[in-house]
């Protein structure tokens, strides 16, 4: 999560929201701030163990601003500060609004299989698997594979 000093305080307070609203985000994702300067005392002075049903109601709702043209975003310093973060050996980095075919997961998992992926084996040590990607019209069902 990229935010400004000014933000970091508000970030670290929607993440524990939806850690505590969304039992799947608790139990699955990992959250990494990324601020460009070191924040003063960012850290809330209490986290929320449990919110109220209307906080998570909100959650679930677009109250997002995009401030894809009003803000700089370290898209590259991002993509690796998760990737060091991440605690598997393949890591996909994909835009927000792409959607993935269906069999992804498992077509790169045959693959890997049949290319030995899995095994200690240095020559795909720093080797990037490109994802095709294809804009279509919202009312286009994804691909299977």
């Amino acid at each position: 999560v990229y935010a400004e000093e000014k933000d970091v305080h508000e970030a670290l307070w929607k993440i524990a929201h939806l850690q505590s609203c969304f039992q799947i985000f608790k139990e699955n994702v990992t959250f990494s701030i990324v601020s460009p300067v070191p924040a003063k005392s960012i850290t809330p002075s209490s986290i929320p163990t449990s919110v109220e049903d209307n906080i998570c109601n909100f959650l679930r709702e677009e109250h997002v601003q995009n401030y894809a043209f009003t803000q700089r975003y370290p898209n590259n310093l991002l993509r690796n500060v998760a990737r060091r973060a991440s605690s598997t050996e393949f890591v996909i980095v994909i835009d927000i609004d792409m959607m993935p075919s269906e069999n992804l997961r498992q077509d790169f998992l045959l693959f890997a299989t049949q290319k030995g992926l899995f095994k200690k084996n240095h020559i795909y040590d720093k080797t990037a698997f490109v994802v095709p990607a294809f804009e279509a019209k919202d009312n286009i069902e994804p691909p299977l594979h």
